[in-house]
């Protein structure tokens, strides 16, 4: 059986971009400034990756990207915050 991005669009080069650094943990204003463009390109890019993932949020592209290969897992190391309930992805 094809995975679903089989019957999605494809991603261009720099939606694969951004949909990258948000895995990351990155922010809009942050990868803005990583990858010279203005918050408003970065917020365009990622509302055309959620209408070819059909989904709605960061959280779920993020998590789709993930099942269909696009992002590797073993890309991101999750370390635990000293005195906090809550982990976070550590750029690599």
């Amino acid at each position: 059986m094809e995975g679903i991005l089989f019957y999605m669009e494809r991603l261009t080069e720099r939606e694969y971009e951004v949909l990258k650094l948000v895995a990351q943990g990155f922010s809009n204003v942050e990868i803005s400034q990583k990858i010279f463009v203005s918050t408003h390109t970065v917020k365009a890019h990622l509302e055309s990756v959620y209408r070819k993932f059909k989904v709605d949020n960061r959280i779920r592209a993020i998590i789709l990207a993930i099942q269909e290969d696009l992002i590797k897992p073993k890309d991101f190391t999750i370390e635990h915050k000293e005195n906090e309930y809550e982990y976070c992805y550590v750029r690599t």
